[in-house]
């Protein structure tokens, strides 16, 4: 794809070689215009297929898989659908090899889609590298639940990079262990990464993150990492930055001149990714200071902002077209197939949408209540008296319970005394209160809360599903095609394929949405998703 970088990079690379062609092995290549996209994990391309019909400016894909017969039925189904032979080639062999082969700039792919049956930590390496370094876009997927959501911390630790916590925000945890890995592998090689959307969806997470190359930027890496204390006794949590940077000379300067003349920084006085970079001071308290209990602790993870706003609304607004579509099979996308999951992606990235970026983790409501053994106070209740407070809050698009929240842990467990002082906890019939619950209620609240309903709360919102049931009946992973005896060991490696989808939704999704496409395979698509391709 031509990009006002890539021309800039060329020219200047073109005119090096014109005034001395025997220091280059051979002339450089000439950007053309639209994107070339890797199905590394193809399977049968049943998504190769989708994105050749429906995406605009799509040059070439290459399809590729380990197993010779996925890759013969992915040929029969490119054929089939009246695809050129142009536009594909097809690959059978191991997609990092692959990966590498294209690790030269002038071989880069614009798009890399990683869909493995579990986890997708053996190809990050290889992709970061093999993705366009201008922006390029990683699309991943990670069906291994129980590693990512802390059952299994020891083999998340040795996957990842990241040591898991068994939490209530499991769900965006697991987001952010994925989001912190790429980045550590995009970081070698002067790399980094920017999310666009970050997704929990049913068992499995998938991220869109586009790849940019700069020595100066990948510096700020320290900056985004978070460690998380866990309190082992209540919901408190506490992240810590990781990195810190001093402001430099100029920096200092600049802010002055600002304070003094109310002038802007200039880009030169602005100091950049320069400065003194040092480990953050810990300013977490020794104990959790609501139980006094201990703290767990949980990371690295990617704490700088998993969505990007502006791109979420730009595939809302899509998405409501995609809807209109489908209601009425007219307007500006008249001639586009309509989209079965289209409610549902709205509610979704409606969900998004609402999120607090710049907050990681959130608090569940009734693991709250549980705590204190109380009655749980109603969402709206207890979003009022966030904002009342002057905080703001959000929830989280997996989870209909959840909240996220820029309010200290202090000012949460205040709320919830006060909820407590109107709906007094008597425990339960086999127990008294627990330890934890006396404590908490023991301290004097600082923060008077104030459940008045506000008039932000009040304004109508868009009416749409943000939390749609399941599909259908039982819905949930089932076992890896093929290893239906196999039972989970004891260091947690099946357990991330016991706990991963079927890729039989893979093929259910792409059947659903595009009435003009002929697809065979579907029995092989299970069998050809391997953990290690």
């Amino acid at each position: 794809m031509i990009t006002a970088e890539r021309k800039e990079k060329y020219d200047a690379k073109k005119a090096r070689y014109d005034a001395n062609p025997s220091s280059f092995d051979k002339p450089p290549l000439e950007p053309v215009d639209g994107i070339t996209v890797l199905d590394a994990l193809a399977a049968t391309g049943l998504r190769s297929v989708r994105y050749l019909k429906e995406i605009p400016k799509l040059r070439h894909i290459h399809i590729n898989d380990l197993l010779p017969e996925a890759t013969e039925v992915a040929m029969k189904n490119v054929k089939i659908n009246g695809i050129s032979a142009d536009q594909v080639t097809v690959h059978n062999g191991d997609a990092t090899n692959l990966m590498y082969q294209h690790r030269d700039s002038d071989k880069n792919f614009d798009v890399i889609d990683l869909d493995p049956y579990g986890t997708a930590s053996p190809f990050l390496d290889s992709a970061v590298q093999a993705v366009a370094g201008d922006g390029g876009l990683l699309c991943v997927t990670c069906t291994d639940a129980p590693v990512l959501s802390g059952n299994y911390p020891e083999v998340c630790f040795a996957k990842y990079g990241s040591m898991s916590l068994k939490v209530k925000y499991y769900h965006e945890m697991a987001l952010r262990i994925l989001l912190n890995s790429i980045e550590t592998a995009a970081n070698k090689y002067k790399r980094y990464i920017v999310p666009w959307l970050s997704l929990s969806v049913d068992y499995y997470v998938r991220v869109f993150v586009r790849v940019y190359e700069s020595p100066a930027e990948v510096k700020n890496t320290c900056l985004k990492r978070i460690m998380t204390y866990q309190s082992t006794q209540c919901g408190s949590f506490v992240n810590q930055t990781i990195g810190t940077r001093n402001r430099t000379k100029k920096e200092r300067m600049a802010e002055s001149k600002k304070a003094t003349e109310g002038t802007e920084a200039s880009a030169e006085t602005a100091g950049g990714a320069n400065g003194n970079y040092a480990a953050a001071s810990h300013e977490v308290p020794a104990v959790c200071e609501e139980t006094g209990g201990r703290w767990k602790v949980g990371g690295p993870f990617w704490g700088a902002p998993i969505h990007d706003q502006k791109i979420t609304d730009i595939l809302l607004a899509r998405v409501d077209l995609a809807r209109e579509v489908n209601t009425t099979n007219a307007g500006a996308f008249s001639d586009a197939a309509p989209i079965a999951t289209a409610e549902r992606l709205a509610g979704m990235l409606t969900s998004i949408s609402e999120e607090l970026k710049d907050v990681p983790f959130y608090y569940s409501l009734p693991d709250l209540a549980a705590t204190l053994q109380c009655m749980v106070p109603t969402h709206l209740q207890f979003k009022a008296a966030l904002v009342n407070a002057g905080y703001e809050v959000s929830h989280f698009h997996h989870d209909a319970n959840a909240f996220k929240t820029n309010a200290p842990n202090s000012v949460i467990w205040d709320i919830m005394r006060a909820h407590c002082k109107k709906h007094p906890p008597s425990g339960s019939k086999s127990k008294k209160l627990s330890d934890a619950a006396l404590r908490i209620l023991a301290k004097e609240c600082k923060v008077v809360a104030d459940f008045t309903v506000p008039a932000s709360l009040l304004e109508p919102k868009k009416k749409i599903a943000r939390f749609p049931p399941n599909p259908e009946a039982n819905w949930g992973p089932k076992r890896r095609h093929g290893r239906v005896g196999d039972k989970v060991s004891a260091d947690g490696d099946n357990a991330e394929e016991n706990g991963a989808a079927a890729e039989g939704d893979d093929t259910e999704w792409a059947m659903d949405t595009t009435a003009d496409q002929k697809l065979i395979g579907e029995s092989t698509e299970p069998a050809t998703k391997r953990a290690k391709n």
